[in-house]
Formats: structure tokens, C-alpha cells, sequence
């Protein structure tokens, strides 16, 4: 899903990117979709993937930031106002 963030992206190129059998990847992939995390568009014989939107993006950073400063050892960041985005 983090090679997702940077755009629409072919299956094959997935599978590339990955090193992984694309009966793998492709398993992933419906999983996502069935999810409704993903969404898929058909070109020809080639199948692109992108994020179901922006929303899904914006998780996928927040998490990452998450792990990021478990790792490293930095406090949280404090909570937010869900509804403006304010500092609490």
C-alpha cells in the first residue's frame, strides 16, 4: 500500500517492486479491494491500483509516523480535534 501513496501503479510493476510471485501479490491486492482500501483500473491487459482515496493515504502516513517515533523513541504527537484539526 506505501508504493500505492506515490500514485496509480501497474500490478507488474508492484510485482517488480516487491520481489514477490505475482500469485502473491495479486491475492494482496483483492484483499485490498474487497477491503475497499484500494480501487483498480483495466487498461488493455494491464491492471493499475491505486489508493481508494485520500483518506487511506493520510492513515498510511499517520501510522508510519507512528512506528517512526515507537522506533526512535519519540514521544507521541499530541491529540488532535478530529473535526477542525486543532491541538486539544
Amino acid at each position: 500500500m506505501l508504493l500505492l501513496t506515490q500514485g496509480e501503479t501497474k500490478v507488474s510493476t508492484l510485482v517488480d517492486r516487491l520481489q514477490q510471485p505475482q500469485s502473491t501479490v495479486s491475492r494482496h491486492l483483492t484483499l485490498l479491494r474487497t477491503a475497499h482500501l484500494v480501487q483498480t483500473r483495466r487498461e488493455a491487459t494491464s491492471v493499475y491500483y491505486r489508493l481508494a482515496d485520500t483518506h487511506v493515504a493520510e492513515l498510511l502516513t499517520q501510522a508510519f509516523s507512528h512506528a517512526q517515533h515507537e522506533r526512535l523513541g519519540l514521544p507521541d504527537h499530541p491529540p488532535q480535534d478530529a473535526t477542525n484539526g486543532r491541538v486539544r
